[in-house]
């Protein structure tokens, strides 16, 4: 053989210059380009490359020159393409929801349909349909299948010129040659040939015979001791004994003949692989080589013992913490990101079964169906075995999606497009006798692969015969092209609307200093219209009281009331701080961004209720004001509601916050106890009001703070106080960029009422012996575990408050200090990365707004050698160079010691400096600019899509659509505690 034919394809076709290298040269091991953090996928990758320029490419390029610069061009306009998908697909797509909620719901609804057209059709109701795929497509419309010539390529061009307008940069998507090239290759040569295949009936056996090829062995013994009935083809579905080796070669050829289908696929491929028409990966180490050839088999055992075991392992690590101070160890281990919001998971793929499987044609299974859903599934819930059951699930979603599987689906697709090596359309079409021996394989190697048990409750019956029969039934709504087509395009659809994510939705705009943005608006406006409907649905539309009201007024005005108390108790809910909610399902900044929006509705709500009401008894009192507002208790304590809740819409504006933080905090709790105290008599409705203040609340405000034994105060330059609290108890994960609330007083009471939120900049540690040798002014601190921890702050002493404070600092006066866990759960998104998830860290702050990007710094710093991150940029907006020298310690500590990343720091002074050389002590190691920062150009500088950004600025809102326009992960601190 050809040693040329032993070479990887992708370097034979893509990188030819790379085989002129030694063979021990490491660029010829492994992927030129690292396309994905994957080399096993990103050589499936190149092999998809390889095949696409091979055959669309080569063919009429080389007729015009032998230059190399097209495919390279080509190939790396591929990369980003793939890179920028893989990005959102990664990070963007709910792969538990899509995989068990939305795709068992479209199936549900395909098989449903199919079922229904069926019997139209042979009851002669098809409504002038000549076929059932015709009818299909009636119950079914897509703009794609329409019977308008062309109509499917035109779709395939819109669909992927959307997604190329995201996924390519804006000068090769403004270059029409370029745009028309790429989308011809993605729409006419990939997607519309991988549907074409894939709404194959065949293909689709053949998926199934490659899934459970592990039963094969037992099928060819089945088939051989007769188990399952003849078949006119049946000695092309039994596997036959090796021939002897000195047998002619007509006798072998013939045995070839015999061979079953699955195995001649399995030898083809084998001859692919040496013909070098698969990626060898050439290599000494034989894990390399047998990387690319393994996959792990689905196994249910390891995710049980995944799910049920996690518990236990947690504790007796907890325990292994506990005793040898290894909390880092533990929070890595018990560390568990839920990757989806959705719950209940399993019952769509229920329905979807109890519809594949015709249980409504069994009365006996129908009705232990309906028993143990009405009954036993929940009590199943309410002890907990829903959850498990989705840990379970969401555990086999990681599973399916884990690296060996998508080498495998890769390999899948190739096989598919590239049947032995050549473009399905220039393969030869497989025969009638193929495809049926191709589904029967299909279909018993299905039935083999249920547990006889399940098989007998399922269907009543042990005969493998008519087991295969059922079968059969169930994958009858998937053996018409046309109707799979259906499937297959809706699914493309829902995949779609996932991953091209309109952008534009959250653009924000400041309207009366109030950051909105278009899809937070959308939202907002769903949360009044359906307040607008739970008023108005009301059928006493002309009835009148014996006084004389109508009754529909009055109605609307009550129901608002009672509107105005639901939206009260959930605003009560969102306040917390520590409840169930911010602990394992949404941030804090989340909640809190809502708690603002429900008091408002409720506010409104209630101002209609009590002008209506005070309107009526206006008129029965003579109009006397003082009478109308006194006129019961009723109305006096509605009179004292509406003073509390205008009470707090005025202490809660940004102004009095930015005033008096403290007098922000009175309001509130002034208001929230007159509520507390005035509801129970006003209206038994309020006791749903209570229930959220017990719940949440009350609840939140157990365990809020703690004294600090030892606290150190040093003033900085620019007015600034730095802060180190040696906290009375254990973080044994912190996040970058928290807060906690802090209070200068020893009184729980005090702390209660008073505390004010400051970003941490560090979290250190220190063990006792060294704050003892070195007393309270000063300790070292270790980014390692010791015995206690030390909370770093930089306060700006601005109001009167912190004012005493910086002066405390200066007499190194004693203080007294209270402080709340760290709270909060920055991400960057939906699916909570982090910032070491990104190649590249930009940072941006005004002043002391650098505070929590510190912490961001010794996360980095911390976890150099383990996190993704090789860059990180610090634009620093500051007054005066006295707020530089503040933060010089901790930025030098943190910058200048980073091996692997590289660290760029802009400074931009924008205040005026009279003398630069008295106002500098001594040259810094970073860059200075007297200017403000033009960011739409730092950005434009910044280069790559694996890109986070965190803002802690004024221009916020900027920075932020900025952000969106390059597909960045953006975290904004816009100080809304």
């Amino acid at each position: 053989m050809n040693n040329n034919n032993l070479r990887p394809l992708h370097l034979r076709i893509l990188f030819p210059e790379l085989l002129t290298l030694p063979k021990t040269d490491p660029r010829r091991l492994g992927p030129p380009i690292d396309i994905t953090n994957s080399k096993a996928v990103d050589l499936e990758l190149y092999t998809y490359f390889a095949f696409l320029i091979r055959d669309f490419i080569h063919p009429w390029y080389r007729l015009i020159t032998t230059d190399q610069d097209l495919t390279t061009e080509i190939m790396k306009i591929l990369i980003l393409v793939v890179q920028k998908l893989e990005k959102r697909l990664r990070y963007e797509v709910d792969w538990t929801e899509l995989i068990l909620i939305d795709i068992p719901k479209l199936l549900t609804l395909h098989y449903h349909d199919y079922r229904e057209a069926k019997i139209r059709i042979h009851m002669n109701h098809g409504s002038g349909s000549n076929s059932v795929a015709e009818l299909f497509h009636g119950m079914q419309p897509h703009y794609a299948l329409e019977p308008i010539e062309h109509r499917e390529f035109e779709y395939l061009r819109l669909m992927t010129e959307a997604i190329l307008r995201i996924l390519l940069e804006s000068k090769d998507y403004e270059s029409s040659c370029v745009r028309q090239l790429v989308r011809e290759i993605l729409s006419n040569l990939v997607l519309f040939n991988l549907i074409e295949s894939l709404a194959d009936p065949y293909t689709i056996h053949m998926i199934i015979c490659k899934l459970l090829a592990a039963y094969e062995p037992k099928l060819d013994e089945l088939e051989a001791s007769g188990k399952f009935a003849q078949t006119y083809f049946s000695a092309l579905t039994n596997g036959k004994p090796q021939s002897d080796p000195f047998q002619p070669k007509a006798k072998k050829e013939e045995e070839k003949k015999d061979e079953s289908l699955t195995r001649q696929m399995q030898r083809l491929q084998e001859k692919r692989r040496l013909q070098g028409q698969e990626i060898v990966v050439e290599t000494d180490e034989p894990e390399a080589d047998s990387f690319a050839s393994r996959r792990q088999r689905f196994s249910f055992g390891y995710i049980i013992l995944q799910v049920f075991l996690a518990p236990i392992r947690s504790f007796w690590t907890y325990l292994v913490a506990t005793f040898t101070q290894s909390q880092e160890r533990y929070q890595r281990v018990n560390q568990h990101k839920k990757l989806t919001g959705q719950m209940r998971m399993i019952e769509p793929i229920m329905e979807f079964f109890y519809a594949a499987c015709l249980v409504q044609e069994r009365p006996l299974l129908q009705f232990a169906w309906q028993m143990l859903s009405m009954f036993f599934w929940p009590i199943i819930r309410v002890f907990g075995g829903g959850l498990l059951i989705d840990k379970f699930l969401e555990q086999t979603v990681l599973h399916l999606l884990s690296e060996d599987h998508v080498v495998f689906y890769l390999r899948l697709g190739i096989d598919l497009l590239w049947p032995n090596g050549e473009f399905m359309e220039r393969s030869e079409p497989t025969t009638p006798l193929q495809r049926e021996q191709m589904r029967v394989r299909a279909e018993r190697l299905l039935t083999i692969s249920i547990p006889p048990s399940v098989g007998y409750i399922l269907f009543e019956t042990k005969d493998l015969n008519q087991l295969q029969s059922h079968i059969h039934d169930i994958l009858e709504p998937i053996q018409n092209k046309k109707i799979n087509k259906h499937l297959l395009y809706f699914l493309v659809d829902l995949i779609l609307t996932k991953v091209t994510r309109w952008y534009w939705l959250n653009y924000e705009w400041k309207w009366f200093n109030l950051p909105l943005s278009v899809q937070f608006i959308l939202k907002l406006g769903v949360l009044a219209l359906f307040n607008i409907l739970l008023l108005l649905f009301n059928s006493n539309n002309e009835d009148t009281d014996l006084e004389g009201r109508n009754l529909y007024i009055q109605g609307i005005a009550n129901r608002a009331a009672q509107l105005a108390i639901a939206n009260t108790a959930i605003a009560v809910a969102l306040s917390a701080k520590l409840s169930i909610v911010q602990r394992y399902f949404y941030c804090i900044q989340d909640t809190l961004g809502w708690h603002p929006w429900f008091s408002r509705l409720a506010f409104v709500e209630a101002l209609y209720h009590g002008t209506y009401q005070f309107q009526y008894n206006y008129h029965r009192q003579d109009s006397n004001v003082l009478l109308t507002l006194t006129t019961n208790i009723r109305y006096m304590t509605g009179t004292g509601l509406l003073l509390a809740m205008i009470t707090l819409v005025i202490g809660s504006h940004p102004l009095i916050r930015r005033i008096s933080y403290r007098l922000f905090r009175w309001t509130h709790l002034l208001g929230l106890f007159t509520f507390i105290l005035l509801g129970c008599l006003h209206h038994w409705a309020f006791y749903v009001f209570y229930a959220a203040v017990l719940v949440f609340w009350i609840v939140d405000q157990i365990d809020r703070s703690f004294q600090v034994d030892v606290c150190v105060l040093e003033s900085m330059p620019g007015n600034i106080v730095k802060v180190q609290a040696f906290v009375p108890y254990h973080v044994s994960n912190p996040t970058p960029g928290q807060f906690a609330f802090l209070s200068f007083s020893s009184s729980w009471f005090h702390a209660w009422i008073g505390s004010h939120p400051f970003s941490i900049c560090r979290f250190d540690y220190v063990s006792k012996e060294d704050v003892e040798g070195h007393g309270e002014s000063q300790f070292p601190l270790s980014n390692e575990s010791l015995e206690n921890q030390v909370l770093t702050f930089y306060i700006k002493a601005f109001g009167k408050r912190t004012l005493s404070f910086y002066q405390k600092a200066v007499n190194q006066e004693r203080v007294k200090l209270r402080i709340s866990r760290p709270l909060g759960r920055p991400q960057l998104d939906l699916s909570g990365s982090e910032y070491g998830d990104y190649k590249t860290i930009v940072l941006i702050a005004d002043g002391v707004g650098i505070t929590p990007w510190i912490s961001v710094l010794q996360y980095v710093h911390k976890k150099e050698h383990t996190i993704k991150t090789r860059s990180v940029q610090l634009i620093w907006s500051i007054h005066t160079i006295d707020t530089y020298h503040a933060f010089e310690k901790e930025l030098l500590e943190f910058t200048s010691s980073l091996q692997q990343i590289e660290v760029n720091v802009h400074i931009f002074i924008t205040g005026h400096t009279s003398d630069l050389e008295e106002t500098l002590r001594e040259p810094i190691p970073f860059t200075l600019k007297y200017c403000k920062p033009n960011y739409p150009l730092l950005l434009n500088d910044i280069q790559g899509d694996d890109v986070a950004i965190g803002v802690c600025a004024h221009d916020v809102t900027r920075i932020h659509n900025l952000a969106l326009a390059r597909s960045w992960a953006i975290h904004a601190e816009r100080f809304q505690l």
